[in-house]
C-alpha cells in the first residue's frame, strides 16, 4: 500500500497528458480491440498467428477470472481508505482485485505475438515492454496492488506457454484438436458453474452496508468463459469443415478485414441490445462473447471462403 500511495502522490502531481496516456494504455487492453486484431490476423495474414494470439488471449483471461473469483481479494481502496484510484479508471475496474484482469489479457495478447515472432528479438522486447507497461498502469491508476499484477503475469506466462504447447501438439497430431476442444468446452462451462455457485465473502462497512456483492463480481467471468466456450466450438469446426486459406490478393485481404469488422461489430451490437435483455445480464454476456468468437473464427471464414470460390 505504501508503494501505491507513493504512485498516487506522483500521479496527482503529474501533468494531465501523462495520466491520459497511461489511461489509454490501460483502456486499450480492456477494449474489444485485441480480439478484433486477433481475428484480422487470422483472416488475412496468418492462420497460425491468429490462432496463437486469440487462444493465448482467451485462455489467459479465462484462467485469470477463475483464480480471481476463487481468491476474492478486495480492491486496494476497499482494503485501505487512503487509496484513491484514478476516477476515469473505475468503469473498467470490475470484479475482484487479484490477479489483475488487464495484466492477464496483456500477457496473453502480447505474449502470443512474442511467441509468434520469437526469432525477432526487437519485437519480443517490445511485447514484453507492453506487458510491463500495462501492469504498471494498473498500479499507477490505483486499481491493483503489485501482488495483483505479479501473480497475473506469472499465471499468464504459464497459461500462454501451455496454450502454445497444445497448439504444437495439435499441429503434429491433428486429431488431438477434438480432445483439446472438449477440454476447453468443459472448462468454459465448469468454470462458470463453480464461480456462480461458490460462496463469496460478505463484509460490511461501518454503516452496515455490504462492501462487495460477490455475484456482482461475475461480469468478467461471463465474458471470459463465454469467449472460451465459443472458441471450443469454433476451432474444430473451422479445422475440419472450413479449412480456409489466408491466400489472396491485397485487395481481397483488405476486403475481408473491412467486411469482417462490420460483421463483428454487428455481432457485438446483437449481443448487447438483444441477447443481454433477452437472456439477462449473465447469460446474455456469456453468449454474446461466444457469438463474437464463433462469427470471427468459423462463421465469417465460411462466408468469405464460399464467396471467393464462387467469384
Amino acid at each position: 500500500m505504501e508503494y501505491l500511495l507513493a504512485l498516487q502522490e506522483a500521479r496527482e502531481a503529474a501533468p494531465d497528458f501523462m495520466n491520459t496516456f497511461i489511461m489509454l494504455v490501460s483502456d486499450f487492453i480492456a477494449s474489444p480491440l485485441p480480439i478484433f486484431i486477433g481475428v484480422i490476423i487470422f483472416w488475412s495474414i496468418s492462420k497460425r498467428g491468429g490462432y496463437l494470439v486469440m487462444s493465448c488471449y482467451i485462455a489467459c483471461a479465462a484462467i485469470n477470472q477463475m483464480v480471481k473469483n476463487i481468491l476474492c481479494v478486495y480492491r486496494p481502496w476497499i482494503l485501505d481508505a487512503r487509496i484513491h484510484p484514478y476516477e476515469a479508471a473505475l468503469p473498467t475496474a470490475t470484479g475482484y482485485s487479484m490477479p489483475s484482469g488487464h495484466t492477464a489479457i496483456a500477457t496473453g495478447f502480447f505474449g502470443g505475438f512474442a511467441i509468434w515472432f520469437k526469432k525477432r528479438k526487437g519485437l519480443v522486447a517490445a511485447c514484453v515492454f507492453a506487458i510491463l507497461l500495462v501492469a504498471f498502469s494498473r498500479n499507477w491508476l490505483g486499481c491493483h496492488t503489485p501482488y495483483d499484477v505479479l501473480l497475473s503475469m506469472a499465471l499468464g506466462v504459464v497459461t500462454m506457454l501451455t496454450t502454445n504447447w497444445v497448439l504444437h501438439v495439435v499441429e503434429k497430431k491433428p486429431h488431438y484438436d477434438l480432445i483439446a476442444s472438449a477440454v476447453f468446452f468443459a472448462a468454459s462451462i465448469g468454470f462458470m458453474i463453480i464461480c456462480y455457485f461458490k460462496s463469496y465473502p460478505v463484509d460490511y462497512d461501518a454503516a452496515g452496508n455490504i462492501l462487495v456483492n460477490g455475484h456482482e463480481m461475475l461480469k468478467d467471468c461471463y465474458e471470459s468463459f463465454g469467449a472460451l466456450f465459443g472458441f471450443s466450438i469454433a476451432w474444430p469446426l473451422e479445422r475440419h469443415l472450413i479449412r480456409f486459406s489466408v491466400e489472396g490478393s491485397v485487395k481481397t485481404r483488405v476486403l475481408r478485414v473491412v467486411v469482417g469488422c462490420v460483421l463483428l461489430g454487428a455481432a457485438y451490437a446483437f449481443g448487447t441490445f438483444l441477447l443481454q435483455p433477452l437472456l439477462g445480464e449473465g447469460l446474455g454476456r456469456y453468449f454474446k462473447y461466444a457469438l463474437i468468437v464463433l462469427v470471427g473464427v468459423v462463421g465469417y471464414p465460411a462466408l468469405f471462403t464460399w464467396w471467393e470460390r464462387r467469384h
